[in-house]
């Protein structure tokens, strides 16, 4: 990856944290004005298309270990419900792939919960 890919990259993901966060400044407001975005930023560093969907891939799969660092906590601190961080994914997870991973995931910290209290039940009742 050379120094413009690396910095389309930091801005891309960058700004899809910002998003996740609500922080105040330049936010993604809907998948089409991600794409704008990084068809801009990409002309302005010289990246083409193919170099954005490559650059995008990268962004996409670090952002999904960040969000989910995030959703395990959360989960484990029972700050949220599962019902309440999939309701999350509409503000930020604009790429249904994206989206469908992170419900999948929210899935995935429900099931270990319940088996986790079933396990619990089981060792109060020997």
């Amino acid at each position: 990856m050379n120094l413009n890919q690396q910095y389309l990259y930091r801005e891309t993901y960058n700004r899809w944290v910002s998003t996740f966060h609500e922080d105040s400044g330049l936010q993604y407001r809907s998948e089409e004005h991600f794409w704008a975005l990084l068809k801009y930023d990409g002309e302005k560093y010289g990246i083409d298309r193919v170099g954005q969907h490559k650059i995008l891939k990268q962004v996409k799969k670090q952002f999904l270990v960040y969000v989910k660092t995030f959703y395990r906590r959360w989960f484990s601190q029972q700050r949220f419900t599962a019902l309440e961080m999939v309701t999350f994914l509409e503000d930020f997870a604009f790429f249904p792939d994206v989206k469908l991973e992170l419900q999948n995931y929210v899935i995935e910290l429900e099931e270990q919960r319940e088996a986790l209290s079933r396990v619990r039940k089981r060792v109060r009742n020997l």
